[in-house]
């Protein structure tokens, strides 16, 4: 794997709030950064920050499935 030593910009595919774009740049130090396409202000997380939230996503969206199986099996039986 390759550091990152200058900031990777990227454009998403398809566009999200306002029917903007995401511009989406990895800077060192291990910053995640966005912004909408158009604008200025930039939003920026450490990486470790946006791991451990999206595992608690992850785990709360498991936990939903496990509830929701539950819930039919209730019903069925």
């Amino acid at each position: 794997m390759i550091e990152i030593k200058k900031v990777v910009k990227r454009r998403t595919c398809r566009e999200y709030n306002c029917s903007r774009k995401l511009i989406v740049m990895l800077e060192p130090g291990d910053i995640l950064a966005m912004r909408e396409a158009g604008r200025k202000y930039v939003y920026r997380a450490g990486l470790g920050k946006i791991f451990v939230q999206m595992a608690r996503w992850y785990v709360a969206e498991q936990a939903e499935l496990a509830r929701q199986k539950r819930k039919e099996r209730k019903k069925g039986g």
